[in-house]
Parts: C-alpha cells; sequence; structure tokens
C-alpha cells in the first residue's frame, strides 16, 4: 500500500520493541516539570496522563518522562 500523492510506503518495516509493562501503571511522573501518572510502558514510548484515573493519555518518548 503507499500513498498517492508521493508513492511512498505507509507500512514501516523497521523493528520496535513494543512489549507493554504495566508495573508502574499509576506510578507518580513528570513530563515537561509538571506531574503525570504511567499508563503504559514500553522501549519505544511511555502513555501518560494528568488524570488520576488515566484517561486521555498520549504518548512520550522514554527520555522525556522523569520519575520522582
Amino acid at each position: 500500500m503507499t500513498n498517492k500523492d508521493e508513492n511512498l510506503p505507509i507500512r514501516s518495516f523497521e523493528k520496535t520493541d513494543v512489549r507493554i509493562e504495566t508495573i508502574n501503571r499509576g506510578k507518580t511522573c513528570f513530563y515537561k516539570n509538571k506531574q503525570y501518572y504511567i499508563v503504559y510502558e514500553t522501549n519505544d514510548f511511555k502513555l501518560i496522563s494528568n488524570n488520576e484515573d488515566l484517561t486521555k493519555s498520549f504518548s512520550v518518548k522514554p527520555k522525556e518522562v522523569k520519575y520522582v
């Protein structure tokens, strides 16, 4: 499958590690000096939420998240 505008492949065949870790689920972390909560972690990204019930999460790079 390709993008018709630029004839670029849509799929990425790059190897990634998407093993999801739930050990730290709900743990407090900091992103851009604001408090958030871990939803899921992988080696390639972290899902974090600013809601304690872990709703409305978004993905960030692991290096951008710091723990307490």
